[in-house]
Formats: C-alpha cells, structure tokens, sequence
C-alpha cells in the first residue's frame, strides 16, 4: 500500500473514530444529567453552557498555541490524552458542583480535538490533492452510526456508558493519529505571529463572517443538546433519539462529499445563504412539535445545511485570512461559532423552557438564522464591492 494510500485511511478513519466517540457522547448527555443525575432544567442548562463558553478562550488558545509550534498534530495528542483523563472523572462524579469543575477541564480539552484536526486536515488535502468536505463527511458517518449505537446501548444497559463508549474511541483516535505526519504549510512564512493575528482583527470581511457564523451556527450546534428533549417531548425514546441522529447525521456525507463541486459551482456566498435557508426551515418546523415521523423525514434538511456550512466555512476562512495564522483564524471561527454561538443559544434555551417549553427554544433558532441570513447577503455585498 502506496504511502498515499495510507494517509487517505487514516485521515478518514481518524475522523469516524473521533466522531463515532463524540456522538455517542454529546446527543445523549443532557438526557443522562436530567434523568440519570436527576439534575434541575436550570442545572442542565449551565453545565451545558459551560462547553461553548470554555472553547471561546481554549480555542483560540490551542490555535496559537498550534501556529506557535508549528506542530498542530502535538496538540492534538496532548488534547486527546487529557479529554481521557477528565472523561473518566466526569463519569465518577454526582453533585453539581463537582460536575461543573470536571467540565470545565473536560470542555477546555475536548473542543480544541476538532479546529486542530480540521487545521491538519487543511494542510493535508492542500499537500494530496484531496478535498477538505470528502474527509470530514467521515466524521458526519461516525457522529451518526455513534448516535444510533448510544442510543440502543443506553435503551438496554444504562446512559452512564455513555462515557466509557467515548474513551474507548478516544483511544483508537489516538492511536490513528499517532500514524498521521504532522504538516507546516505555513512553516515557510516570514511574517511573525503577531502581525498575522493583526492582520485578522482588522480583516473587516472576517468579522462579519463571524458574526453570521455566531448567528447561524449557534442553533446548529445547541440543536445537539436540546433534539433528544425534543424527541422526548413529543413521545419518542432513547432509541428514537439515535434513529434520528444517524438520520440527520449521516444525510450530512453526500452533500459534503459534492460540497467543493457545489462552492467551485454557485460561489461560497451563495452556497453558505442557501445552507442557512434550509437550516431556518428546519427550525421551523419544530417550532410545531411535529410527530416522532416527521423529525425523521425533516432530520435529512441538516444533511443540505450542514454538510454544505461546514466545507464551505473553512472555505471562506481558508481564501479570506492571512496563510501564516490560519489556524488561529480557524479556531477563532470555532470559538464564535461553536463557542459564543452555542454558549448564547444553551443558555437562552435553558431559560426558555423553563419559561415555555422546547417549542419556543426553537422559534428563537428560527429568528437568529434569519438574522445570520441577512448577515450573509451584507457579507456577499460587501465582498463585490
């Protein structure tokens, strides 16, 4: 087997692992804290926020850190290892307080795995003639086939496997790692750090992608915590929740799979405005609390969206923001996006239901998509001019 070849399985296998791992984890932790911890809706909410909150500052953290060294695949073990570690604590642990130190740890770890593999990931496809979307579409696999999984494991021997599931996978993940080289496109650069991160707080186009990332992806990723209380609030179970998952999870793998044909084809702007549409149409149906039948049928819309805004957004990034910091400007988008974004919506959310019910929390990702839609048209306006 060609050298190639190899990288091309490990890439691919990296991601499913990791993926498989998270998905197990991520869809069924709220429904673990509520109902095996017995944990107050208030109490679920924060714990919840803590994640984006932490990877607002670890992100950008590890990013330096990762365009510092020059060696983003070391990052990647040091965050692999520790994710295990706080992993096995997080599952020892009961009291609230306690839960909250431990995912803290955890969040600071875990979030920084993805933008540093993406990152390598980049540098990866640029080197190989590969594509960004035709990788990652694996991690989109792995989330669904780790949700469906979790799902039926938990239906039958408990939701605190949940944590064992992930280190285990944590492990292989580290292991395929371990095989992969570690790539210094921008080893090459004259320009020091410093003027790199400069050059970015200035990028005025930069920032308003940030903001349309924050509006549109905030929902997105929050949709993760709160779609199994959805399905449970309209009578589905833990099975369902899996089933629904692998539904709009796997759906992802073809549309990132063409995604580069799509950019090459419609433009960037306008595949990333017509990604947001179908993801505000999605949210809008659930304001309606549709049957268990129907999220299935309308789970497919997150392959549409999100299998084209995450190719496209590290797109954009790497077109629009300076080579020598683009890990940096890579992790700075997570942490709006998947950070601030996710942070904002988890803790209005929390509010909400406790207010209302998981309908409401679902108008508001209705109302803040469009806002990122509009966003996007000023973004796509502001790049013509």
């Amino acid at each position: 087997m060609t050298r190639e070849n190899r990288l091309w399985i490990y890439f691919r296998s990296f991601y499913g692992a990791q993926f498989i791992g998270f998905g197990a984890f991520l869809t069924l932790i709220s429904v673990y804290l509520t109902n095996y911890l017995k944990l107050e809706p208030v109490q679920v909410s924060i714990i919840l926020s803590i994640n984006p909150i932490v990877m607002i500052l670890a992100q950008p953290i590890w990013g330096i850190l990762s365009d510092l060294t020059r060696n983003p695949k070391l990052m990647i073990l040091i965050t692999i290892v520790g994710t295990f570690i706080s992993l096995l604590i997080y599952s020892q642990v009961h009291s609230f307080g306690q839960i909250v130190v431990i995912a803290i740890v955890f969040s600071f770890l875990q979030t920084a795995i993805n933008p540093l593999a993406d990152h390598l990931t980049v540098s990866y496809t640029i080197e190989n003639n590969d594509t960004f979307g035709s990788v990652r579409l694996w991690g989109s696999i792995g989330f669904a086939f780790g949700s469906l999984l979790m799902g039926k494991i938990a239906d039958n021997f408990g939701l605190n496997l949940i944590f064992y599931v992930y280190m285990f996978l944590l492990i292989i993940s580290l292991l395929i790692m371990t095989k992969i080289p570690n790539y210094k496109v921008n080893a090459k650069s004259n320009e020091s750090l410093k003027e790199g991160i400069k050059s970015l707080i200035s990028n005025k186009k930069y920032l308003v992608f940030l903001m349309a990332s924050f509006l549109i992806f905030g929902p997105i990723y929050t949709n993760n915590f709160y779609f199994g209380i959805l399905i449970q609030t309209v009578g589905g179970t833990l099975s369902a929740v899996g089933v629904a998952f692998l539904i709009a999870a796997g759906s992802e793998a073809p549309f990132m799979q063409k995604a580069a044909l799509y950019i090459r084809k419609y433009s960037i702007e306008n595949m990333l405005i017509f990604a947001a549409l179908i993801s505000g149409m999605r949210w809008t149906i659930y304001i309606f609390l549709p049957s268990v039948n129907l999220i299935y049928a309308s789970s497919i819309l997150q392959g549409v969206s999100v299998g084209i805004l995450i190719p496209a957004a590290l797109t954009w990034v790497g077109d629009n923001c300076n080579k020598s910091v683009q890990s940096s400007a890579i992790s700075i988008y997570f942490a709006i996006s998947n950070g601030l974004g996710s942070w904002f919506c988890t803790v209005l959310s929390g509010k909400i239901i406790d207010l209302y019910n998981i309908s409401y929390t679902y108008l508001m990702f209705s109302i803040l998509t469009a806002l990122g839609i509009v966003t996007l048209f000023y973004l796509k306006q502001y790049k013509v001019g």
